[in-house]
């Protein structure tokens, strides 16, 4: 099994660009949609959880197929 970890500090001008070209609702979800595929699990870590770049990630994530777990702190 492989790991990809979209939060980590290497992807930082990752997550500014896609922030800048398409918003900061959709950096995690394009980032989502790059590098996941059908049948893999993606796990968020959010304090409420209810972030819009939260939920568009999990929305793009189910669409494509992939498993969600969200973690959050409530």
């Amino acid at each position: 099994m492989s790991t990809f970890d979209i939060g980590n500090s290497g992807f930082s001008d990752t997550k500014f660009t896609l922030a800048n070209d398409f918003g900061v609702e959709y950096m995690f979800s394009r980032l989502v949609e790059a590098h996941l595929r059908k049948d893999d699990i993606l796990i968020l870590l959010s304090t409420s959880g209810k972030s819009s770049n939260i939920i568009n990630a999990i929305r793009t994530a189910q669409e494509i197929g992939i498993k969600t777990i969200l973690w959050t702190g409530q």
